[in-house]
């Protein structure tokens, strides 16, 4: 004897089966997605968001886990702003662009902690000794900017290969 399935009616080992499915597809997207170092990897939304924005009392990832019971008292006066460690109060709070600049505006210096990992924002280039984020506005303008020169080395080598400069 032989089953017939039609539109209308589905084995329930299908549906076991394209739960499955589903579950192994879910997997499969969230170790695909890469969070940097400096991003927190939503649980249930697969996106990443920076880390300064986790526990500032706004859902940025859509499912609430980057607001869990855990978070300490938020004191900034508006979201995506960087906490000092030792905040207790909304003047311990600094603008992302600051974070791994080289200069501590926390008091507790927690803004220039594991700069080595730290991605800087897209519109700043990093530094690689000491690592350390700059505009980006300052890399190539023929001023050494970081410590090691890396923000003019490639410009180096460029303004050497054309002709006239």
């Amino acid at each position: 004897m032989s089953l017939r399935y039609n539109n209308t009616r589905t084995h329930p080992s299908h549906k076991i089966a394209s739960k499955y499915v589903i579950l192994h597809f879910k997997k499969l997207l969230s170790s695909a997605i890469f969070s940097s170092s400096s991003e927190f990897l939503c649980r249930n939304a697969y996106k990443c968001i920076p880390n300064w924005m986790r526990c500032d009392g706004q859902n940025d990832c859509g499912d609430g886990t980057d607001e869990p019971a855990s978070c300490r008292l938020y004191y900034c006066t508006q979201p995506g702003l960087f906490q000092c460690h030792n905040a207790n109060s909304s003047s311990h709070c600094i603008s992302p662009t600051l974070l791994c600049d080289g200069v501590p505006q926390c008091m507790d210096g927690s803004d220039e902690l594991n700069c080595e990992r730290h991605t800087c924002l897209e519109s700043q280039f990093k530094c690689q000794n000491p690592p350390k984020c700059i505009p980006k506005s300052q890399q190539c303008n023929m001023v050494d900017n970081c410590e090691d020169s890396s923000d003019e080395k490639a410009c180096r080598k460029l303004n050497h290969a054309v002709p006239g400069l």
